[in-house]
């Protein structure tokens, strides 16, 4: 009986000292598995030109993280970030123009996603692009997911916000639900400017707002609340129009959009800003906005301003109130990207406008330019064209007297004027344009 007895012992211990084995294994393999970095923000694509770009990602974790990159999914090139941390910054230089880059985030060379791509900006020989506008939507409810669905499915080279990126309050810890997860796909690829809002002000005077994007610091103030970049033949400005009038910053701005402005020699100009200055909404104009930029955008000759803080649609016919013996300015109203909807008013400056969930998609090809407003259901709405190949006119001033002259063609204006009494939603507690 003995023998019998000490094999089954001998076989029992061996068992014991197998699972024991197999648990300490388990206890020192288990806190590296756990350990692995893991995104807690996806990567989203930052001031890029044609030839560099801005890559922004943050792990859970501290990790020393790398990128790498190449032309035609061949991820053939490396950079590697100095230091670990949370919140990963990386810039890629030395890229070709107008092409297509695949990348890929790792961590200690794991590989943290799939591919994803992005596209370098288009020079001046490449002059057909286009990006879509779209402001007041960090809601994170289904009316904002809906509009960012359509936003997906069109193509764009870039975006335009224009403010109140995240409510209420624009505070940090509602940015991963309001804004990079119902964006996250999109961001991935081409780059969101925004412009400041007067809800991404309300926490910390903007400071998480800043704190999220790296924007062009082009400003003397090297302040990122406002700047500009060209896109192939456009120039573009974003201006902080929550700054208080004529205080110390809000000057410093003002004088380097003129001289912004002014210096730009681009075929098309855009401005895009939080508060309308022709608005016949809820809020109505801004006048002390209007009084002090729009004189800049008529002497200028800005093709087209972009809005929101009034949650619609409108766009105006061409304004030249200070300057009348320039072409005007269209200004477009695009407050509809998600938060709750504001009834309209009436004005005979109003082309056309509407009560309802939308963005605008605009499409350049070299002198002709294309701008649709598109609903959350995809659904074209509202429509504009503007042709400068046609048009070659000359003012020229002789003391008081303003001669025009007109070589050849004029603009060409595709509006929705004879759809916009149908879809204007009239209402008495809105003040008109003036």
């Amino acid at each position: 009986m003995w023998p019998c007895t000490m094999k089954v012992e001998k076989s029992i211990i061996n068992k014991i000292a197998y699972v024991l084995l197999a648990l300490l294994i388990t206890s020192f393999s288990a806190p590296q598995a756990l350990s692995l970095p893991q995104l807690s923000q996806f990567p989203y694509i930052q001031r890029p030109t044609t030839s560099s770009v801005v890559i922004v990602w943050e792990t859970y974790d501290p990790a020393l993280c790398s990128i790498e990159y190449g032309m035609n999914s061949v991820l053939d090139q490396r950079t590697q970030l100095a230091g670990s941390g949370k919140r990963h910054v990386a810039a890629l230089n030395g890229l070709r123009p107008n092409a297509t880059y695949s990348y890929r985030i790792l961590a200690e060379d794991i590989p943290l996603m799939d591919a994803a791509t992005f596209r370098t900006n288009r020079d001046e020989s490449h002059p057909e692009f286009s990006f879509v506008v779209f402001g007041d939507s960090g809601t994170g409810d289904h009316n904002q997911a809906r509009v960012a669905a359509q936003i997906h499915r069109v193509e764009a080279d870039f975006g335009l916000i224009t403010g109140d990126v995240v409510y209420p309050r624009g505070a940090s810890e509602d940015y991963e639900s309001k804004y990079f997860l119902p964006y996250r796909d999109i961001i991935s690829s081409i780059c969101f400017y925004p412009t400041m809002g007067n809800h991404d002000y309300y926490t910390d005077n903007g400071k998480p707002y800043l704190d999220t994007f790296v924007l062009p610091a082009n400003n003397p103030a090297k302040s990122e609340k406002y700047y500009s970049f060209d896109y192939g033949n456009a120039h573009i400005v974003s201006i902080d129009s929550v700054l208080p009038t004529n205080g110390p910053e809000e000057k410093e701005q003002f004088e380097w959009v003129r001289q912004d402005l002014a210096s730009s020699r681009k075929l098309w100009k855009f401005a895009f800003l939080h508060h309308p200055p022709y608005s016949t909404s809820l809020h109505g104009s801004e006048m002390r906005i209007r009084r002090r930029y729009s004189p800049l955008f008529e002497e200028y000759d800005v093709d087209i301003v972009f809005c929101g803080h009034d949650h619609n649609y409108q766009r105006t016919v061409k304004i030249k109130e200070f300057f009348p013996e320039k072409e005007g300015v269209v200004y477009i109203v695009t407050g509809g990207g998600g938060g709750h909807l504001y009834d309209i008013g009436r004005s005979a400056r109003i082309a056309f406008a509407k009560k309802i969930f939308h963005f605008v998609h605009v499409k350049i090809n070299k002198e002709s330019l294309e701008l649709s407003a598109i609903d959350d259901r995809g659904n074209e709405f509202d429509s504009l064209s503007l042709d400068k190949s046609s048009s070659k006119a000359v003012w020229i001033r002789w003391g008081a007297v303003v001669f025009l002259i007109v070589f050849a063609g004029a603009i060409i204006l595709k509006t929705g004027l004879m759809r916009s009494r149908k879809a204007t939603n009239s209402s008495t507690d809105t003040c008109d344009i003036g």
